[in-house]
C-alpha cells in the first residue's frame, strides 16, 4: 500500500467512525471505551485531535505537567479536547 493508499483509507475510516459516533446519544458518548479511564468521547476527542498540531511549547508544557509520562499527557489532551460537543468532535473527524 503506497502512501495516498494508506491515507485514503485512514480518511474513509474517520469518516466511518465519524457516521457510527453520530448515532450514539448522549448516555453513550459517556460510558467506558475497552481504554481503561477513557470514555467514548475521550477515545473520539483522541482521534479527532491526533491530525492536529498543538506545537511543540504546548506539548512540552503539558508533558512537564504530566512528569513525563507519554499516556498522562496524551489523555490529558484528549479529555480536555473531549469537552468540546458531541457533533464538533464528529465534524472534525469528519
Amino acid at each position: 500500500m503506497d502512501r495516498d493508499e494508506k491515507w485514503t483509507t485512514i480518511a474513509e475510516q474517520r469518516r466511518a467512525l465519524a457516521d457510527l459516533l453520530a448515532g450514539l446519544d448522549e448516555e453513550q458518548w459517556e460510558r467506558p471505551s475497552l481504554c481503561a479511564l477513557w470514555r467514548v468521547r475521550d477515545v473520539a476527542a483522541h482521534v479527532a485531535l491526533t491530525p492536529q498540531s498543538p506545537g511543540l511549547l504546548r506539548i512540552l508544557s503539558k508533558g512537564l505537567r504530566a512528569r513525563g509520562d507519554f499516556d498522562a499527557l496524551n489523555r490529558d489532551m484528549a479529555v480536555a479536547h473531549a469537552r468540546l460537543p458531541p457533533a464538533e468532535l464528529v465534524a472534525q473527524l469528519r
